[in-house]
């Protein structure tokens, strides 16, 4: 980043990928800062800038500012990362350090460390608030830690199946899809299971998949897709 591309990052003010510190806040704070960054894809925190854009510089050199910010990027966000940071200088005597949270990091949520509790933010604008249970849960799927269509329903029994889906289902593989059925035929049971209690299998075999699966309407095609 150059001193030119810096300042008209600053002077177009904070936003949902740009945020603004002075580089004495407590760790808590920073942490997070970078941890709703990492969780909403990516962004910067500038280091010496103030909530009105006014630039107040770091008060550290360079070498004290990094080891401070990756000391918070170890012991106040799990999963611990590194940060890209680096530091630009607007005068003789004025500084501000950048870091630079990856856009597709591949371990989220990452929690921040606050009192004795390790919390999940987000951006939402240029604010960082504590995550949602749902915006949580969506996290954990985008990092492959949970598969949606592999989650256990409750209070559904063979009674609740259709068997017209059920037929129509193997109609269409056996004439569009005969790789599938071909994977049946050698054993291959992962298309079928007797108890049917994936979501992805309520979504295409069940009567009523919406009054156990409440996002079921709008997971339905990608769910097909898979199939």
């Amino acid at each position: 980043m150059t001193k030119t591309e810096l300042l008209e990052l600053i002077a177009n003010g904070e936003g949902l990928k740009i945020e603004f510190k002075r580089d004495d806040v407590r760790p808590a704070s920073l942490a997070k800062e970078m941890s709703a960054l990492l969780n909403t894809g990516g962004g910067v925190i500038l280091l010496g800038v103030e909530d009105d854009s006014s630039i107040s510089g770091l008060s550290r050199n360079y070498t004290e500012a990094e080891a401070w910010v990756m000391n918070i990027a170890r012991h106040n966000i799990q999963p611990s990362f590194t940060p890209a940071f680096s530091s630009i200088k607007i005068s003789n005597d004025c500084s501000v350090g950048v870091v630079q949270l990856r856009e597709n990091s591949p371990s989220k949520p990452y929690r921040a460390k606050k009192n004795n509790a390790w919390v999940t933010y987000v951006r939402a604008g240029s604010t960082s608030v504590e995550a949602t249970r749902d915006e949580e849960t969506r996290l954990f799927q985008s990092a492959g830690l949970i598969k949606y269509e592999s989650r256990h329903v409750e209070g559904v029994g063979l009674e609740g199946l259709s068997l017209a889906r059920i037929e129509n289902y193997f109609k269409y593989i056996s004439r569009y899809r005969p790789q599938v059925v071909r994977k049946l035929t050698n054993g291959n049971r992962s298309y079928l299971t007797p108890t049917f209690s994936l979501k992805l299998r309520m979504v295409l075999f069940v009567r009523r998949s919406q009054d156990y699966c409440f996002s079921a309407k709008t997971r339905i095609f990608s769910c097909i897709k898979r199939v």
